[in-house]
């Protein structure tokens, strides 16, 4: 049975269901229902945060570069284990991105938070080639990793190294504290608690940060914003990080530095790019954009 047909089949049961009950019932059609409230959604975004909006498509652009850029090489276990983790932090970026343009900020908290650790776990394969054996070896026992290795902040150890490696100095301790704050933030989604349920439940939409909208989706929250300079924050010092150790010349044994190939100039254009607007932009909190013509509630700010 095909998709047609089993369609033809749903209608005919709804059919048969509403002329029992004496309704008349329509269809449904929920791919335009999502669709009218992602194009909202991001009209929204692309209203009140443009910058945002650009820069995190900035940051998704250079990740997905930097797979092409080290797709081809050798196949050594560490540098294998590396990629395999960068296109896992793309794809899950990807999700949070979509996620947040389509209004649905609150969920994409867990995808971010499953992000910012595939990051880590980057970090740490790449300044440690036998935690990337006990990662992606042969013999790889997942559970005991997480355990040993890096869950409960031990991954932290290896991060360090890799901040170490590319020579960030008195930056480093900043940067884990950075790190632990934001797991902690968005860990909070998981959990039923205030910035989760609540705020599924009842948002306050950007540009409008003294109100409520209590629509399902297709909402931006004014979250959205602080969301986005996190992640973008994320990946810009992630592929910092990568790239000064390859200019450093300290990644030989996993890595090869080149820019002849297309790939490579690609990459490095776009990194680049996004570099200068990360530098050229401050991008606004959430609570401090309005949208045109609104008149906060006294006091609301404060």
């Amino acid at each position: 049975m095909n998709i047609e047909e089993y369609k033809a089949l749903l209608d005919d049961n709804r059919a048969r269901i509403a002329a029992a009950l004496g309704l008349k019932v329509d269809p449904f059609d929920i791919k335009k229902y999502l669709k009218k409230n992602r194009l909202e959604a991001e009209r929204h975004a692309k209203s009140l945060m443009p910058e945002h909006v650009v820069v995190m498509e900035m940051a998704v652009t250079s990740m997905l570069l930097l797979t092409q850029y080290l797709r081809d090489g050798p196949g050594r276990v560490q540098r294998n284990a590396f990629l395999a983790q960068i296109y896992r932090g793309l794809n899950l970026l990807i999700a949070s991105s979509e996620l947040i343009l389509s209004g649905l900020e609150e969920t994409a908290r867990v995808t971010s938070r499953s992000y910012v650790e595939a990051l880590d776990i980057s970090l740490a394969i790449l300044s440690d080639a036998s935690f990337a054996e006990r990662f992606f070896g042969d013999d790889a026992n997942y559970s005991r990793l997480w355990k040993e290795e890096i869950g409960y902040g031990r991954i932290y150890s290896y991060v360090k190294k890799a901040l170490d490696l590319a020579e960030l100095g008195d930056e480093a301790d900043e940067v884990i504290a950075t790190k632990r704050n934001l797991k902690n933030l968005l860990s909070d989604a998981v959990h039923s608690d205030e910035s989760g349920a609540f705020r599924s439940w009842a948002i306050s939409p950007l540009g409008w940060p003294d109100m409520i909208s209590t629509e399902p989706h297709g909402v931006i929250s004014f979250h959205a914003a602080n969301h986005v300079a996190a992640l973008t924050s994320e990946t810009y010092r992630f592929l910092s990080i990568f790239i000064k150790c390859l200019m450093l010349e300290k990644l030989h044994d996993m890595h090869k530095f080149s820019r002849d190939t297309d790939e490579s100039k690609l990459f490095f254009a776009h990194f680049m790019a996004f570099q200068e607007i990360i530098h050229e932009y401050e991008l606004a909190d959430g609570i401090d954009i309005l949208a045109d013509g609104h008149i906060p509630e006294e006091g609301w700010h404060s």
